[in-house]
């Protein structure tokens, strides 16, 4: 037997139903709401002009090294383009051949109306004053980025943001060890 040619009809006289309009975009929600925050306008952060108190410690020889080095801490509190007055220092006694230098200082900064500074303490034990010290200032530390991972925390401007800014501190003995309450703030978002 012989092969059958079947006739193929011809497609141009086809009628083919129009199927762009049956289908529609499927977009996640995701997409849909990148698509709606893409054409919001942001609204530029309005600032406002914070004064800052500070107390900066240092550790030196001598007084006069403890002073200094305390002031090198204050200018990288501040930052390098930021101005401070130097209010008030204090010096004590660590050691027979370490001495503390305590600076009180204000700065102005700019920060988002809508944060504002939290006020915090913090104790810390060591041999000495300067591990007393350097003990409370990483519970603080530690303490301020526990408490921002619970907020929204937003761009930061400054470093002094980013960590803890001392405002007071107090150094006493308990025995043989060293004890130290360290107060602080950092800035919050509200």
């Amino acid at each position: 037997m012989g092969e059958a040619k079947i006739p193929e009809p011809d497609k141009s006289k086809i009628a083919v139903p129009d199927k762009s309009k049956l289908v529609r975009s499927v977009k996640s929600f995701s997409e849909r709401m990148k698509e709606l925050n893409g054409k919001k306008k942001d609204k530029p952060v309005k600032l406002r002009k914070h004064v800052v108190d500070a107390r900066v410690v240092a550790w030196g020889r001598d007084a006069e090294s403890a002073e200094n080095a305390a002031l090198d801490s204050a200018r990288r509190l501040v930052g390098g383009k930021g101005k401070f007055l130097v209010k008030d220092s204090v010096f004590y006694a660590d050691s027979a051949n370490k001495y503390i230098c305590a600076v009180r200082i204000n700065f102005s900064d700019y920060i988002p109306e809508n944060w504002y500074m939290e006020s915090e303490m913090s104790t810390g034990f060591g041999r000495d004053y300067e591990r007393a010290y350097s003990s409370a200032m990483m519970k603080a530390i530690g303490k301020a980025k526990n408490i921002r991972r619970k907020k929204e925390w937003g761009n930061a401007k400054t470093t002094a943001e980013l960590g803890v800014i001392p405002y007071d501190c107090t150094f006493s003995s308990i025995g043989k060890d060293k004890y130290c309450k360290l107060f602080f703030r950092y800035f919050m978002p509200r």
